[in-house]
């Protein structure tokens, strides 16, 4: 995921509401917001095996293990396709359609230039005709040759970026809840009305060329995917300064959405942090659907210390925040493809004080990270207190207003460019 890391990029994840229009789920309505199974056999179901930290884990050990060599060239992201695919087989998915393979490619010179691996969860009786994404992107950086000169001599080294974090660990989740969501429905239990797509995707860390090459050559027509849900890094945290939490990110983009991410309450032992994708100073793969205006999540645990480095490795995966994230996907998955509503793009959303809220909550949970850091510059403590104080005078009122919100995104910007130099300087001096 293209994302810068430091140790405040968190301060960059707060929110602009998006023009969108939707119908809002009614508490009238408790398909809108229940998750519970509509099939009262459902409640019967005792064979799946539980998502559980060592399976999310054993698919982070394949994915970034030396063998994959980063994830990178096209040999090696083949090898992981091949993975995924047969992982969605044996979970008992279907190829979408009439198509006799998983695999979307796009033609090269003498291999495919890229390859998305899709499979297709059906409805149950009574579907509605529309469909759920869920998503990770398997691609990482490969590997990269650096020269060091010495006199007359040049040595060579070759470094890996094994992308435990990014995004094997999103990778893994969508494989774990695709095995689970899968065996229900070998075992007769379909209670979704809508049928649920997942989409591995390649090259992400490209341009997001495989997220591009779906939405301008989609399998099922855009104008049936209700939801679009991305997992971009699930395993760690924010310069691992704030372990457990989670940051749902475009709820501002669809109501009903918004609905069922609240319903979905907070992950075991974490903080979920609900802010707009305005402040966001990357990207993923939901850039696309959300410029086709397609309600959408972004699901990411932030950029850790380890963001786009060798370093990041599976041995540093912190296996219990993994799976209490990927429980709540599981959770959120199940709730859109059994509300009874399709969610709406919908316009005009007016700033919201709730994640102003989230943003001040996780700042303070970094303020007491940053104070176990050793070596920091004071400078960075003085930045994000100042920050802090600046959000608690627009809580204040309990009300923003839009010119208030743009002094808040201002602010975030100018810290982060001011800390990003920092973390470079810090980073050289070690």
């Amino acid at each position: 995921m293209r994302r810068t890391l430091l140790l405040v990029c968190v301060l960059l994840l707060s929110g602009l509401p998006y023009a969108l229009a939707e119908e809002e789920p009614k508490a009238s309505d408790p398909k809108a917001t229940d998750p519970r199974p509509t099939d009262p056999k459902a409640a019967d179901a005792r064979a799946v095996a539980p998502i559980s930290a060592e399976r999310l884990m054993a698919h982070v050990r394949w994915l970034a293990a030396p063998e994959r060599k980063g994830r990178g060239a096209w040999p090696d992201r083949k090898a992981t396709a091949d993975y995924i695919a047969a992982e969605f087989k044996k979970a008992g998915l279907q190829t979408v359609g009439d198509r006799t393979t998983m695999f979307q490619d796009k033609a090269g010179l003498k291999e495919p230039a890229m390859r998305n691996v899709i499979a297709w969860l059906p409805p149950g009786k009574g579907g509605t005709g529309d469909h759920v994404i869920l998503s990770a992107h398997y691609d990482h950086l490969g590997q990269k040759v650096f020269e060091v000169e010495d006199g007359e001599s040049i040595t060579r080294s070759t470094v890996t970026y094994h992308g435990a974090d990014d995004n094997a660990s999103g990778v893994a989740a969508l494989l774990e809840i695709a095995r689970y969501l899968g065996a229900r429905y070998k075992d007769g239990l379909p209670d979704a009305t809508r049928g649920i797509m997942f989409i591995a995707f390649d090259l992400e860390e490209q341009q997001l060329l495989g997220s591009k090459h779906y939405v301008a050559h989609p399998w099922l027509p855009l104008s049936a995917c209700s939801t679009f849900i991305t997992m971009d890094m699930l395993g760690r945290s924010v310069a691992d300064l704030v372990p457990g939490s989670l940051f749902a990110m475009g709820t501002e983009n669809s109501q009903a959405v918004e609905a069922l991410v609240r319903y979905a309450g907070q992950p075991k032992g974490g903080k979920l942090i609900k802010v707009g994708i305005d402040f966001q100073p990357g990207y993923s793969d939901y850039v696309p659907f959300m410029e086709a205006k397609i309600p959408y999540l972004f699901l990411t645990s932030g950029a850790c210390e380890d963001y786009h480095r060798p370093t990041d490795v599976a041995s540093r995966i912190q296996p219990t925040h993994l799976l209490a994230r990927a429980l709540w996907a599981l959770k959120l998955t199940q709730s859109l493809s059994r509300s009874s509503r399709m969610p709406r793009w919908r316009a005009g959303v007016a700033p919201n004080v709730e994640e102003i809220k989230d943003l001040r909550a996780l700042i303070s949970t970094l303020e007491k990270g940053l104070a176990s850091v050793p070596n920091l510059p004071p400078m960075v403590t003085m930045m994000v207190g100042n920050y802090g104080k600046y959000l608690d005078k627009l809580l204040a009122d309990d009300a923003i207003t839009k010119e208030e919100r743009d002094g808040a995104r201002t602010g975030a910007l100018t810290l982060f460019r001011a800390a990003q130099q920092m973390a470079g300087q810090m980073r050289s001096g070690r």
